[in-house]
């Protein structure tokens, strides 16, 4: 007896590498939006998180962080009164200039804010006493009033 066909063990096995490429290869070829906010957002997250601990280890230093809407990133010479710079590593600076995604702030009064540093134990300068937000696009980074750092 001669059978044509496929059996019942490979049919199982094609659906289920058809259903992996689906769910796991198949939406990066359709855009990348998606996957862009979340790089962004924890490209972000660890560059705060890079200035605070430089705010925490170094006392004499003047870290803080400048945010517009493309861009976050430390100020020129790292003093605060100047204007954000992109001369620094690349893991310092953010920048979202290729895609369609935009930085905003918010405070607890719901106010916006440009500039964030810390204090010595960590802590933002502005006013966080319960959680201010750095928006990235439809993701954001959280910063509780006593210094925690954390995707939201």
């Amino acid at each position: 007896m001669n059978n044509r066909g496929f059996t019942l063990v490979e049919l199982i096995i094609t659906i289920i590498l058809i259903g992996v490429l689906a769910v796991t290869a198949i939406p990066r070829f359709l855009g990348s939006n998606n996957e862009d906010v979340y790089t962004l957002r924890d490209r972000t997250l660890a560059m705060i998180r890079s200035i605070q601990l430089q705010a925490m280890h170094n006392l004499n230093s003047n870290n803080c962080v400048k945010i517009t809407t493309t861009l976050v990133a430390p100020p020129a010479n790292q003093n605060c009164a100047n204007p954000i710079s992109t001369a620094f590593d690349d893991y310092l600076v953010v920048d979202s200039t290729g895609t369609d995604i935009t930085f905003t702030t918010t405070d607890n009064n719901g106010g916006s804010f440009n500039s964030l540093s810390f204090n010595h134990l960590g802590q933002p300068d502005i006013n966080c006493a319960k959680t201010c937000r750095v928006q990235v696009g439809n993701q954001a980074v959280c910063i509780s009033g006593e210094g925690a750092l954390y995707g939201c």
